[in-house]
């Protein structure tokens, strides 16, 4: 994702990862993948740290749920979210697979997003 001045939508960015499908045993419509999530940030630029403190290999860590703002919505793609409240955090849990980021303290510039999907028998795979 490429962050320009500009951006909309309370500075808020969504990466939903539910649909993730294992082919052996593909996720029902409108499901979530069954296994766990890693998700990962690399700043812009070519040294490509940790966007976040706590680890340097980007692996989030700590990862909190996002408190949701039920009189408020927001649209990414054709699916709307009620919107995060953040408080002090940089990023949050929006639901299993879905993690949401305030971008707004986050300099212009390219990051590398990434999620890892673990399924329960111990099968993996990886994503930008």
């Amino acid at each position: 994702r490429v962050l320009q001045r500009g951006d909309k939508q309370e500075n808020i960015l969504v990466l939903d990862a539910r649909g993730s499908q294992d082919p052996d045993f593909p996720t029902q419509e409108g499901r979530t993948f069954q296994g766990t999530f890693q998700w990962r940030c690399l700043t812009p630029g070519p040294s490509r740290t940790a966007c976040f403190p706590g680890s340097s290999t980007g692996v989030l860590t700590g990862v909190q749920s996002c408190r949701r703002d039920v009189s408020s919505k927001i649209q990414d793609g054709l699916v709307t979210f009620y919107a995060p409240l953040f408080d002090d955090l940089q990023y949050c849990q929006y639901a299993r697979g879905v993690l949401m980021f305030r971008t707004k303290d986050l300099q212009l510039g390219e990051y590398l997003f990434s999620v890892e999907i673990t399924h329960y028998d111990g099968r993996r795979a990886s994503g930008d």
